[in-house]
């Protein structure tokens, strides 16, 4: 009895804490519509405020403020976060660029699998598309398979192409695991380093029913 107790509060973390990341990327999705409005509205350039964090937006929306054009120009080459002991540090321009290369590094050197959990049953084998935001999605072909941090509407039109989908974050409810029952797609999700591990052009295999992706071939 002990031991149910033990796996059904195990299951609940899990469930909130998947449902917690799924809701962030969701009020992210909303967030960059929002900000769109605004950019249209007063004509300034396209996801320029998607790069302000939270003071600048608060100071643009109050006085107009914009900041520099060489920051944003900057932020736009890169832009990173690190969590470490409670303090976020926050990163762009060539930094950003050389901690991501090296944390990269870091992560995926000598691995070919990852293993996440099995959101739709199936298994394939494709060429793998890393796609980390909406704006790569023009690379995806028929027959990829989408490899992502985790997906929102705005990845449909990859979504629509790919044979299958594997993302780093999610839960069961999260929108690719929605969206591979609604195609019959396999699916794994939660894997963690997915978009670390494999490259553009490696073919992989998904198993939707074990949960685990696999290296079959690295891209030349």
């Amino acid at each position: 009895m002990e031991e149910k107790k033990w796996i059904e509060l195990q299951e609940e973390f899990v469930f909130y804490r998947t449902f917690r990341t799924e809701r962030s990327y969701e009020s992210l999705f909303y967030l960059e519509r929002f900000l769109a409005i605004i950019e249209l509205f007063l004509k300034l350039e396209e996801h320029e405020l998607s790069y302000y964090n939270k003071e600048e937006i608060v100071a643009f929306l109050q006085i107009g403020k914009r900041i520099n054009p060489k920051l944003l120009a900057e932020r736009k080459l890169e832009f990173a976060m690190s969590l470490h002991d409670g303090i976020l540090d926050m990163m762009e321009g060539i930094e950003a660029k050389r901690w991501i290369e090296l944390n990269s590094e870091k992560i995926d050197k000598g691995m070919h699998e990852v293993k996440g959990l099995a959101a739709y049953r199936g298994k394939v084998s494709g060429k793998a598309r890393i796609v980390m935001n909406v704006k790569d999605q023009n690379n995806v072909m028929e027959g990829d398979i989408l490899i992502v941090p985790m997906t929102t509407p705005d990845f449909m039109p990859s979504l629509l192409k790919a044979a299958a989908f594997v993302t780093d974050e999610g839960g069961v409810i999260c929108h690719a695991a929605i969206v591979a029952r609604e195609f019959n797609n396999p699916c794994v999700i939660g894997t963690k380093k997915a978009t670390t591990v494999f490259r553009n052009g490696d073919v992989v295999e998904v198993d939707g029913f074990s949960g685990i992706v696999r290296l079959i071939t690295l891209s030349v």
